[in-house]
């Protein structure tokens, strides 16, 4: 009997293709993985960050960072995200953040790539579900909170930031909520309690 040796070579390259094909996929998950991480680890990063610039501007000014209506008006809630970037406020030793001044539009939200949406809202801490707005629970006696926002992130995202901020997911309590809206996923964190 005669063994062709064609035959076993072929044997051989399927046996070899089938372990690079488990092994590409097996790779490609775990790249995957990693990227993900990545993004979460970069978007917890800005979050910090911008958190830190809010707080040294309170300590500077001794203030909080104004909004961009009167205490009546909705946009009240909107915090003047420009002010990190310039301001002529008394004490503001600016700039806080490395933003570019005109990537901030007029309605007080950064242009970012990558979010449609990328500012800072007042909001009254209810102790779960949705956010209050600042009318509802900004007001003596409560804590009224500054929450940065993006719009639209991956419910991934979302998932993976709130399990590494507040330890669980559950989208109404702690410092990390979310909801849709428009067909897009916002993603709000707490970055600092008014004074």
């Amino acid at each position: 009997m005669f063994i062709k040796k064609g035959a076993m070579f072929g044997l051989d390259a399927r046996i070899a293709l089938a372990i690079f094909g488990a092994l590409s996929v097996i790779s490609g998950a775990a790249l995957y993985s990693a990227i993900q991480e990545a993004k979460v680890t970069s978007l917890i990063t800005e979050i910090n960050e911008v958190g830190k610039a809010y707080n040294a501007y309170r300590l500077d000014v001794g203030s909080n960072v104004g909004t961009l209506g009167g205490v009546s008006d909705p946009n009240d809630e909107m915090v003047r995200f420009k002010d990190l970037i310039d301001s002529s406020a008394i004490g503001w030793k600016g700039p806080y953040l490395s933003y570019q001044e005109d990537s901030v539009n007029g309605i007080g939200y950064l242009k970012k790539e990558g979010y449609n949406t990328f500012g800072l809202r007042r909001y009254g801490l209810s102790d779960s579900g949705p956010l209050k707005s600042k009318n509802e629970l900004c007001t003596a006696g409560n804590i009224c909170a500054v929450w940065i926002l993006f719009m639209p992130v991956d419910l991934t995202i979302v998932n993976a930031v709130e399990a590494k901020i507040d330890g669980t997911v559950d989208f109404g309590k702690g410092n990390v909520r979310s909801f849709e809206a428009g067909g897009n996923q916002f993603l709000m964190v707490r970055i600092a309690d008014e004074f």
